[in-house]
């Protein structure tokens, strides 16, 4: 096979004007140029101004570098191909008592799981797949939407010790069913029944399998621990400090009942990282735990992807050893490379302190691309190009994770600093007063709004609301990365380093993952205590 491919006819001129006018020319779509461009040097320009990335291309370069990189027919195809494609949307709770929603999502998410482990098969996640709950949205509509080629639709009964299970596999460009089956079991068989899904749609699609071995695994054999399991990863999902205590409290008595369920234990660990993440435990506390229980589920499984990725966070930001964290996330990857959280974890806990953004951009929009309508993703990914300077394409980012969930703050936070950085003031002070209202005027919602007022060098303003964070400061607790915004938009370095200190003895997620990056988007401190915080982080240059 030869070292170049023949390009499409060229259209009148030498000049490109868009990325889709760039994919077209070279006959790829929009997101694969531009990854080409991040990764391997596809030769685009830009303009400035405007809200939305302006870019061209000449074609003469493109035809160049085409030669030059060697591109062979046989990749080309390859990157063309695409994948049997799948999303199992949550299944329909026919109980009779609509608590039992837990054990229904449950099942779909065991589903899910299974299927992410397939190679050659693409699987929607769980936040985009979960959003369609409760909206009429037929078929072909989810399909566009999600990029699919199928989606598995069920329902759920749960009666006594019986379960009856119905699911559907549908193809999405004309909705017809490719397989359907009802299950009328003992709940013993609840596994073997989310297998024989699971084994069904893979033959149905045509994946090919690398084992015989079943795709769901059994982690208990005690169906009161897996029960209390699935109480406890459903509170745990809705990440307010209530659902979280009650999750917390779910899994404990799914390992006293059994001690060797390691995806409890996993569960555990997300428990505590979560906990310290969103500032309801001292990271200091919360990190040592999470470890613990990442090693108690790794000794008894050790082909947990979650559990290698929980260890990756704990040793990094935990004991600052970035290479063990390192290690742990690329095993991560090994056993489960379609993990959304994963790639998300490996991205902000392990690339993002180390400031390599080049390759945590590359995490960031595989998560988006695994989980394209979770709003938090799509928000990370808006940061990260605003890290890499790519302002316009931030700014794009955040406007559609707040499209997708309005009610969220943290976009409105990140599209408030890509605002700021433009310089941008009035825009920006407008997001971060609504981020604050929708924090519940929450301490993270205030600062930021002092972080924003005293760039724009509203002294007076910002000061007034330090003072507020002072007096809530007394009988609440105030992340420390609060007021290291707080000092920085005020430029009080000394306070700025202070605040840093008292943050990495705590451990606080927050700043020891944003360290290097608020140094990218912002001046750096030239500070020699602050230069010291690096090197005890292990994160000096």
């Amino acid at each position: 096979m030869g070292k170049t491919s023949t390009l499409p006819p060229p259209v009148l001129g030498d000049r490109l004007e868009s990325w889709k006018e760039i994919g077209s020319y070279l006959n790829r779509d929009v997101r694969t140029v531009q990854r080409w461009e991040q990764n391997k040097g596809l030769p685009v320009r830009r303009l400035p101004g405007g809200d939305m990335a302006r870019v061209y291309a000449l074609k003469s370069e493109l035809d160049s570098w085409w030669s030059s990189r060697g591109i062979h027919l046989q990749e080309a195809a390859h990157e063309l191909a695409p994948l049997p494609s799948i999303a199992v949307l949550p299944f329909a709770n026919l109980s009779a008592d609509k608590e039992n929603e837990y054990f229904s999502d449950g099942l779909a998410d065991d589903i899910i799981d299974a299927l992410t482990k397939v190679p050659g098969l693409r699987v929607i996640a769980r936040t985009s797949a979960f959003a369609f709950r409760g909206k009429d949205a037929d078929v072909r509509e989810i399909g566009a939407k999600l990029k699919v080629s199928s989606v598995l639709e069920g329902s759920v009964r749960k009666a006594g010790n019986r379960v009856r299970v119905s699911a559907q596999l549908i193809q999405t460009a004309d909705q017809s069913h490719l397989w359907s089956e009802h299950y009328d079991r003992e709940m013993t068989d609840v596994f073997a029944i989310q297998d024989e899904i699971s084994q069904a749609i893979v033959k149905k699609l045509r994946v090919q399998l690398t084992s015989d071995r079943p795709l769901v695994k059994r982690h208990t054999e005690n169906l009161e621990a897996y029960n209390l399991f699935l109480r406890g990863r459903h509170c745990i999902h809705r990440l307010t400090p209530e659902s979280l205590a009650k999750g917390k409290e779910y899994l404990e008595q799914a390992i006293a009942l059994d001690a060797n369920y390691a995806l409890a234990y996993t569960g555990l660990a997300e428990y505590y990282w979560a906990s310290a993440f969103w500032g309801f435990m001292l990271g200091s506390e919360a990190i040592p735990l999470a470890k613990a229980a990442a090693l108690a589920a790794l000794k008894l499984d050790d082909s947990l992807a979650e559990a290698h990725a929980q260890l990756g966070v704990a040793k990094g930001v935990g004991d600052f050893d970035w290479v063990g964290a390192e290690q742990e996330f690329r095993r991560a990857l090994e056993l489960n490379p379609a993990s959304p959280i994963v790639h998300y974890y490996y991205g902000i806990h392990c690339l993002r302190p180390m400031g390599r953004v080049d390759e945590e951009l590359e995490e960031a929009r595989r998560v988006v691309e695994l989980d394209p309508l979770s709003a938090r993703y799509n928000a990370n990914l808006g940061f990260v190009y605003e890290v890499a300077g790519q302002h316009d394409l931030a700014i794009a980012q955040h406007r559609r994770a707040i499209d997708l969930d309005p009610s969220m703050y943290m976009p409105h936070v990140l599209l408030s600093g890509a605002y700021m950085h433009m310089g941008r003031f009035e825009e920006a002070t407008a997001e971060a007063q609504k981020a604050w209202e929708l924090s519940g005027r929450n301490a993270r919602g205030l600062g930021w709004l002092a972080w924003v007022h005293g760039k724009a060098g509203r002294q007076g303003e910002a000061r007034a609301l330090l003072k507020e964070l002072t007096t809530q400061g007394r009988t609440t607790y105030v992340p420390p990365s609060v007021m290291v915004g707080v000092y920085w938009g005020l430029r009080e370095v000394d306070q700025v380093v202070k605040w840093v200190e008292k943050a990495i003895e705590e451990h606080e997620l927050m700043t020891v993952c944003h360290l290097k990056y608020w140094q990218a988007v912002d001046p750096p401190l030239d500070h020699p205590r602050y230069q010291a915080l690096l090197r005890k982080m292990n994160l000096e240059d």
